[in-house]
């Protein structure tokens, strides 16, 4: 069975003044800004000047009526040729400007306990926000990105619109969103159309380069979590929490930093009470025996399964 991949696609393309009138008087919600034509074409939004077409919408939404399972490259021509039908276009030259690559995925546990072991991006910065986590985060919306990494709650984000969820299961939802120069972050020689969207060994590129950016995630072995955060009923001990986080940190590249810790404080004559050596062990391992620190391997190696195998 062929993966999902596709959902919303950005297409620009050349008309004439006749498919410029041909394709005004089939658009809703007709807008005049200046010198175009604003409308829509079912979900797509379609923006018309003299000389040029350029639409954006969800291809899976337009085909199936959500978006919460994304397109095979079996899938797309139909949604390509029943766009192109409804605007009285041949849409399959239409140059590709925009394309979000995006897969749902149902998980064992709530999203948000996945996005704590997702750590940092080598060029995008991360982001959080309740219910999703950003690699490339705008915060200027009229700024457009050339690439976005998104993981967001999909159950969360259905329930916001309106629309009934998917009952008794966790949907976790990856979207890589190229929203500007595809021909060069994808290293084509060529600009990217819309009939190569259906070649199998494009889409096979392009699936490729949806899991390379997530492989490019640095993976978190031990994290903070909402369950930990739960046991501190006051900032000291939250502040307990983060030392021994950071205790737990330094351990795993050095095994012996609290062992040669002791036997610096000892030479060096820190305390003047002997019993002050003996509680600074205790203090110690008081921390780190305190907290049982999430180990998100599991957590890991079923996003790893799902998004590089599944």
């Amino acid at each position: 069975m062929n993966k999902r991949l596709y959902d919303t696609v950005g297409l620009r393309m050349p008309i004439t003044y006749e498919e410029f009138v041909k394709v005004a008087e089939r658009l809703s919600n007709i807008k005049k800004h200046g010198t175009c034509l604003e409308g829509n074409a079912k979900n797509f939004r379609v923006i018309l000047r003299s000389k040029g077409i350029y639409l954006v919408g969800s291809v899976a939404t337009f085909l199936y009526g959500t978006n919460l399972h994304t397109l095979t490259n079996d899938e797309i021509p139909l949604a390509i040729y029943k766009l192109g039908e409804i605007l009285g276009l041949d849409l399959f030259k239409a140059q590709v400007v925009s394309l979000d690559l995006a897969q749902t995925y149902h998980t064992c546990e709530n999203p948000a306990f996945y996005f704590d072991c997702l750590g940092v991006h080598p060029t995008l910065d991360r982001h959080t926000k309740i219910g999703s986590l950003y690699y490339g985060f705008r915060t200027d919306r009229r700024r457009i990105l050339p690439k976005q990494l998104c993981f967001y709650d999909k159950n969360a984000e259905i329930k916001s619109r309106g629309h009934q969820v998917v009952e008794d299961r966790y949907l976790l939802r990856y979207e890589l969103r190229l929203r500007k120069q595809l021909q060069k972050q994808l290293n084509l020689e060529s600009p990217v159309t819309a009939d190569m969207l259906m070649d199998e060994g494009f889409f096979n590129s392009l699936l490729r380069f949806y899991q390379s950016e997530y492989l490019a995630i640095k993976k978190e072995p031990y994290y903070i979590g909402v369950i930990d955060l739960k046991k501190t009923g006051t900032p000291t001990q939250t502040c307990d929490l983060l030392l021994a986080k950071l205790l737990v940190d330094r351990l795993q590249k050095s095994p012996d930093f609290l062992n040669e810790l002791y036997t610096k404080v000892k030479s060096y004559s820190i305390y003047k009470q002997s019993v002050y050596y003996k509680r600074l062990k205790e203090r110690f391992e008081d921390l780190l025996g305190k907290y049982a620190f999430n180990e998100p391997n599991d957590l890991i190696k079923e996003l790893d399964r799902k998004i590089l195998l599944s």
